[in-house]
């Protein structure tokens, strides 16, 4: 995605307060390459000193090490201090960061149930766990560990009890959707409009005792498969 401006937006400023983000020219040229360009044409490269008189000594194993502390991964690391990372992994000085959270591309037999389940207990869902430790979670589904992981809030579904007891409190099949779009949408993709049929007051009433018979039993049907 460019960076570009509209005319006269780098000024001497602007340009000076993106620079502090930055510990080199070619860091600033990653994170904004047109207020690199602007400071260049107006000579203010000169005033950033601490880009000449910083950066070459910054980067020894102390310096990346308190750096690495101000992060819980290698790749918010990598993201937020690009050159301080690249020393640290080239110096093989990451490894020694222990506080960082396992990488994604953890190595074959990595993920013991001792580990996943110290991460799980990080989160409070299911959900939480797979969206941040996607390798993790996968292992402990495959084991079949999720199951002990009983802190997990269990995520709320529309059954067809549920939708039921919502659709009568409405009169007719847009004033439920309006009312309430999740269960419409469940009884309408899943029921196929039967808890509408049987639950809105107006529908009801005008269908006849057969029919309302034909569905009842065609709910009860629905209601025993979900408690399969």
């Amino acid at each position: 995605m460019s960076d570009k401006k509209p005319t006269g937006y780098w000024t001497y400023d602007k340009c000076l307060e993106m620079a502090k983000k930055c510990h080199s020219k070619s860091e600033l040229r990653k994170l904004c390459p047109s207020a690199l360009n602007a400071a260049r044409k107006n000579g203010w490269i000169n005033d950033y000193t601490w880009f000449e008189t910083l950066w070459a000594p910054r980067w020894n194993e102390k310096t990346c090490y308190i750096e690495a502390l101000k992060y819980t991964s290698r790749g918010e690391f990598k993201k937020l201090c690009p050159t301080g990372y690249q020393v640290a992994r080239e110096k093989k000085w990451l490894e020694t960061y222990t506080w960082f959270a396992p990488t994604k591309t953890a190595p074959a037999g990595y993920w013991t149930y001792k580990r996943c389940y110290q991460e799980a207990k990080k989160y409070r869902t299911r959900e939480d766990f797979r969206k941040s430790n996607q390798s993790a979670a996968r292992a402990a589904r495959k084991n079949g560990w999720i199951k002990d992981y009983v802190w997990f809030e269990e995520p709320f579904h529309w059954t067809t009890e549920l939708c039921e007891m919502e659709a009568r409190k409405y009169n007719t099949k847009e004033a439920f959707r309006k009312g309430n779009g999740g269960a419409y949408i469940y009884t309408r993709i899943e029921m196929g409009y039967l808890i509408v049929l049987i639950g809105l007051k107006k529908q009801k009433s005008q269908m006849g005792t057969g029919q309302k018979n034909d569905v009842r039993k065609k709910l009860e049907n629905i209601k025993q498969k979900e408690n399969l």
